[in-house]
């Protein structure tokens, strides 16, 4: 069984790490990130791949104090999440949007993802 498309999407708060996907599946999950700074003012931005849900470890950022311009976009592709991992976003803007895509496959699909598309591809 296989998911494809918007695995996880969420409008950030200001300061806050977010979690914006899981891997609740039992392989790896290969996927694009998308940043999207909406404010009028320039924002910092770190992305980690870790164990917890809301806490960012200086190990496992991706991308740190990363700045996007007033209504910037950053895109990050082939981020590999192994099973029972988060990726965790921070902003230090708000409105700001972050968005995962990409196909989760394995045995046990039980994703409680924020947006998920299960539509399986063709």
């Amino acid at each position: 069984m296989a998911t494809n498309g918007v695995l996880g999407a969420r409008d950030l708060l200001a300061t806050i790490p977010q979690a914006i996907y899981t891997n609740n599946n039992d392989m790896a999950t290969v996927l694009s990130l998308n940043l999207i700074n909406k404010s009028n003012v320039p924002g910092k931005f770190r992305v980690s791949i870790g164990t917890s849900p809301t806490v960012q470890s200086t190990d496992s950022y991706i991308e740190f104090e990363t700045e996007l311009l007033p209504k910037g976009v950053l895109e990050r592709t082939g981020l590999v999440v192994s099973p029972g991992y988060y990726v965790v976003v921070r902003s230090t803007v708000a409105p700001a949007n972050a968005v995962c895509y990409g196909i989760e496959q394995g045995t046990q699909l039980t994703s409680n993802n924020i947006t998920t598309n299960s539509t399986p591809s063709v």
